[in-house]
């Protein structure tokens, strides 16, 4: 990942901490953060910043609630998303090899009927 306009120092100590799994005695997995450096001031900032935004609602917004804030900050609209790729219909069967085959198999089970008997 490349973030040019990122200070290092800011980066090392979003990276600070990391989670270990030890055992304790009795041989159960326990896992911890250890610390890796001394300051962690932009990791702790992170957190309290994801935290304060779950609790504001921010994981629910949709699109639209976006859409509304950025009409109400004066904000650009992001450039206009390319149109849809187009995807082949239900009915046009394809293999997995995406060769187009004649029908459409059901995908129901397959019984075999012997005619032993049947006469």
């Amino acid at each position: 990942m490349h973030l040019p306009k990122i200070e290092a120092e800011f980066l090392q100590q979003l990276c600070a901490e990391q989670l270990i799994t030890r055992r304790d005695r009795n041989g159960f997995p326990i896992r911890e953060w250890q610390k890796m450096r001394e300051r962690n001031e932009a990791l702790d900032c992170y957190v309290y910043a994801r935290a304060a935004a779950s609790a504001a609602g921010l994981d629910r917004f949709e699109e639209r609630h976006w859409r509304e804030l950025e009409r109400q900050l004066g904000l650009a609209p992001p450039p206009e998303t390319p149109p849809p790729i187009e995807l082949h219909s239900p009915t046009d069967a394809t293999a997995r090899g995406g060769i187009a085959v004649s029908g459409v198999r059901k995908t129901g089970r397959r019984v075999i009927k012997s005619r032993w008997l049947s006469s």
